[in-house]
């Protein structure tokens, strides 16, 4: 922090820092200084020594003064002979350190013709008292005004002409680095001369270990600036501050690296002493260096002063009473930032605790749990009353391995386990947020340990690839955990609101509890983030939560199962908190029945079922019922960046994504070389079981849905569809060949067919050609789902104006399914799409009882009082009351308020002095 320090002629103190322009007064306004009433003179010079500031009156007296800290030394009265007043002084410690040599530089008041006499006086501080050492003999130079730096043990005077005369302390001698080549020292002036006194200011400083010396005209004149160069003892002439500021005042100048980019090579100027073109005498400046040009006013003042600048290096208690209360805040609050800002990089970077999990995958790796009873090949029947057994058999989709079977629970098994999951609720209601985010951290530690696992799971049981697996099981689900870990105590803390005009003495606020048990029926095509999904909200909003997995990725939900059980183990969570079940649609209808709320991923047709179950209990319902999604490609957009996406968004997962990319709307212009390169890229992609070789897509999960594929192909090339292009098969095994489905390229479509209408859920681009906006926004809001959509243009205002007429639940501009990443956001469509949200902070809510809550804002100050005329039995004005208080709260301007609470302040009035007067309304 620098000042400029201000003193009148009746010793009051003014402070302005000017990179902040902000003035301050001083608490001890004289600071201890002697005050004489004749003959008062104040000299101020700067020792930079914690702040201390040199001070004379008159001839002979000297102090020292800390206006920060309110401080105050006074020196004995000077020797020197009479006629002689100070001209510099300067100290080699501070005033109070008994090794503080002071330096004052004296001068002729009234010298003859140029030659001015400068003598120098020595004062040491001593055990008890200060000596003082005349030194007669004069310096080898002349000068104007000089004020000498403590410079490596000696102290450096500056002459005029850019000499130097250095004063050892020790031997009481001077040394001269003057050199007979006078340097330009003042743009435009060339003083082979010293100037008369009074011409010019000079100054010498210490900067960054080198002196630099400041040539300031008394008048209106460019100010120069000199670096020492101590090898060759000669001055460089700078043409730049570099980065630094500079502040000149009559007697002292400091410089200081500038804490603003803004102040860089600007010099102050508090103007006290003199006027130029910036303006009058008594307004200040600043001057830039490179423009050479002064600036006015960057404060103004009303008094005539004596300033010097001041650089304070240890603050205490400064003793300022800032004129702006805005400005006392402003450095606590910086403080404060600065020091949570330090707290969460330390956060970030120091990692909590987070134990390990063991979690059993012994009878999960190879083949372990091969059952020898039945073959290796097993297919279980699909259709007809052996569809449904007591048996939930599971198979790799791209080998036709068996991997075992599990239950199908009856409706009294599955009631068993929600009433076992609603009694541990209770206890984990209790929970604190500290625990949960300790579950949740447990999670994502065995999660990034154990990925290739995981996705191994995934890959056997649903036919993906690793990296399929990878990216819609591993990050979608860090990327969960994370959201929560970072704001979702945030979100289901209490949320105050507004109370409006009539309850302005209470205080609202929304407040979230658990439902109790969290039910879900989860699709197959992300066994792992399915099962995930649900749960953390459920359990980090306090609930238990049931789950039924698909049939048709049973065996791999309940290995992730072991990893949820382990987490809520490891933080003493209570048993039976989290259930996976497995079984059919009656096991599902059985749950849905049973529990507080239903969230459900699947197709059209069984969630209207379960809504209808639903009905019986009345709990809440959140259905994601796939998707038709648009991909629109507009004609401006970087075309070979788009292709790439395009196919990621229908490839993902062998296209068994709902919130895949299922129709493709481009423009005419760029239609052809859009549909070329698609087709390049699908022709190099193989198709293979993912974990036998190095195959770009995997399997489809269910024989019959390679069928329903291959049917909606057919319908579009009877209509007219052309085959574009199609992906390649690598080795497939004999009994897995009618799992696998080539990406398929779809040219010449419309919305005659089945495959612009119905959700497809596997690797078939069907590409459309539009003219224009209107178009495309019609074509792609002709669909009977409305889950999410893609738009992409050179032009994000026109994407967004686009997507923002498409009758949807999520949008991406110019990216692919991008709001499921961002975890704050909800997640859910409209029409066949379905309703609710999950994901987000909606999602979160979603999980809760949603409570609504009004207290006292003074409670106990001010209570609820029923006005007298509406109080039983009601008073024959009570509706004119009613009425008149109406109005007063919601009247449309400010004087029909005030009127009707005048009038309404008059009836109380009456009414509490004369409780029988039953006044007729006048207004």
């Amino acid at each position: 922090m620098l000042m400029s320090i201000c003193s009148t002629s009746t010793g009051v103190y003014k402070l302005f820092d000017p990179i902040v322009e902000q003035e301050y007064t001083m608490k001890n306004n004289r600071a201890g200084l002697v005050q004489s009433q004749d003959h008062f003179q104040m000299l101020l010079f700067s020792s930079r020594h914690d702040g201390w500031v040199l001070a004379t009156r008159g001839d002979k007296y000297m102090y020292a003064t800390n206006p920060f800290t309110g401080e105050m030394f006074e020196f004995p009265e000077a020797t020197f002979p009479a006629g002689n007043q100070f001209d510099g002084i300067c100290l080699s410690a501070a005033p109070t350190s008994p090794d503080c040599i002071a330096f004052s530089v004296e001068k002729d008041r009234n010298p003859t013709g140029r030659n001015r006499s400068v003598y120098v006086t020595l004062w040491r501080a001593g055990d008890e008292q200060w000596t003082m050492q005349r030194i007669d003999d004069h310096t080898p130079f002349r000068t104007a005004y000089c004020n000498p730096v403590f410079y490596d043990g000696e102290f450096y005077c500056l002459g005029t002409r850019g000499g130097l005369a250095v004063f050892n302390p020790n031997n009481t001698t001077w040394r001269v680095l003057d050199k007979p080549e006078a340097p330009v020292l003042v743009d435009g002036n060339n003083f082979g001369d010293d100037p008369m006194p009074g011409d010019m200011y000079c100054h010498l400083l210490e900067f960054m270990g080198d002196l630099i010396a400041v040539f300031r005209p008394h008048s209106d004149g460019a100010i120069s600036v000199f670096r020492l160069n101590r090898c060759e003892m000669a001055w460089t002439k700078l043409e730049r501050l570099d980065g630094a500021v500079l502040f000149v005042d009559n007697w002292n100048a400091i410089m200081m690296p500038a804490p603003r980019d803004i102040a860089c090579n600007r010099i102050y100027l508090p103007k006290f002493g003199g006027c130029n073109d910036a303006g009058d005498a008594n307004r200040s400046a600043f001057y830039d260096f490179e423009a050479r040009k002064y600036y006015p006013s960057y404060h103004g003042v009303t008094d005539r002063m004596n300033s010097i600048w001041s650089e304070p290096r240890a603050r205490g208690d400064l003793g300022l009473a800032p004129q702006s209360p805005a400005m006392a805040l402003w450095w606590p609050l910086l403080v404060l930032a600065a020091a949570y800002a330090l707290c969460r990089i330390l956060l970030f970077l120091i990692p909590p605790t987070v134990p390990s999990i063991d979690v059993d995958a012994s009878d999960v790796l190879e083949d372990a749990n091969q059952n020898k009873e039945d073959s290796y090949i097993y297919i279980p029947p699909r259709k007809g009353k052996g569809a449904q057994t007591d048996k939930v058999q599971c198979y790799e989709p791209a080998t036709m391995k068996y991997l075992g079977y599990f239950p199908a629970l009856t409706p009294d098994e599955v009631k068993e386990h929600v009433a076992q999951a609603r009694k541990a609720q209770k206890i984990w209601a209790k929970s604190s947020f500290k625990q949960r985010r300790q579950f949740l951290r447990i999670l994502l530690k065995y999660i990034l340990e154990h990925q290739d696992l995981i996705c191994e799971i995934s890959s056997r049981d649903t036919g993906k690839t690793m990296v399929d697996a990878s990216l819609g099981e591993i990050m979608t689900t860090c990327e969960k955990i994370t959201w929560l870990l970072d704001e979702g105590e945030k979100w289901l803390k209490p949320e105050y609101r507004s109370c409006g005009r009539s309850m302005l003495h209470k205080k609202a606020k929304v407040e979230f509890y658990p439902l109790g048990v969290i039910g879900a029926i989860v699709s197959w095509n992300y066994p792992f983030h399915n099962v995930f999904n649900p749960m953390l909200a459920a359990i980090f909003s306090g609930n238990a939560a049931v789950i039924k997995v698909s049939e048709h990725a049973s065996w791999s939900g309940c290995f992730y199962f072991r990893i949820i059980q382990a987490a809520l183990a490891a933080v003493g969570a209570p048993d039976n908190l989290v259930h996976i079940i497995t079984g059919f649609a009656e096991t599902g209808q059985a749950l849905v029945s049973s529990v507080d709320k239903i969230i459900f991923v699947g197709s059209p047709g069984v969630g209207r079922m379960i809504m209808n179950r639903a009905s019986d209990t009345l709990i809440p319902v959140t259905l994601e019922l796939g998707g038709k999604d648009a991909f629109i490609v507009c004609e401006d957009v970087d075309l070979p960046s788009v292709v790439q996406v395009a196919v990621r968004a229908a490839l993902q997962s062998s296209g068994q994504n709902c919130a895949g990319a299922e129709r493709f709307y481009v423009h005419k212009d760029i239609y052809s070389t859009f549909v070329s390169q698609v087709v390049k890229i699908i022709k190099s992609i193989s198709v293979g079981p993912p974990l036998s070789g190095r195959y770009d897509m995997g399997a489809i999960c269910m024989i019959e849905h390679s069928e329903k594929l291959q049917n909606l192909v057919n319908d579009a090339v009877d209509k007219g569809a052309e085959i574009a292009g199609r992906g390649s098969f690598g080795h497939l095994g004999e009994d897995a060949v009618d799992q696998f489905f080539p990406p398929t390229v779809l040219v010449n479509v419309n919305h005659t067919m089945k495959i612009m209408q119905e959700e497809a859920f596997g690797p078939i681009l069907p590409i459309m050609k539009f003219n224009s906006d209107e178009e495309v926004v019609k074509l792609a809001n002709d669909s009977k789902y409305g889950l999410g959509c893609a738009v992409f243009s050179g032009n994000q205002k026109r994407a967004i104006k686009i997507a923002s007429q498409l009758h949807c639940g999520v949008a991406a501009i110019n990216d692919f399914a991008s709001s499921y990443m961002c975890q704050s956001l909800p997640f859910g469509g409209v029409k066949d799409s379905g309703f609710g949200r999950f994901a987000g902070v909606e999602g979160l809510r979603a999980c809760c009882l949603v409570k609504a809550v009004v207290e006292d804002r003074w409670w106990p100050y001010v209570k609820t009082m029923i006005p007298k005329p509406i109080q039983y039995p009601v008073s024959e004005n009570g509706f004119e009351f009613q009425e008149l208080l109406v109005e007063t709260l919601y009247g449309l301007s400010v004087w029909d308020r005030l009127r009707s609470l005048v009038n309404l302040l008059k009836m109380i009035s009456e009414q509490n002095n004369s409780p029988a007067n039953t006044r007729k309304k006048s207004r």
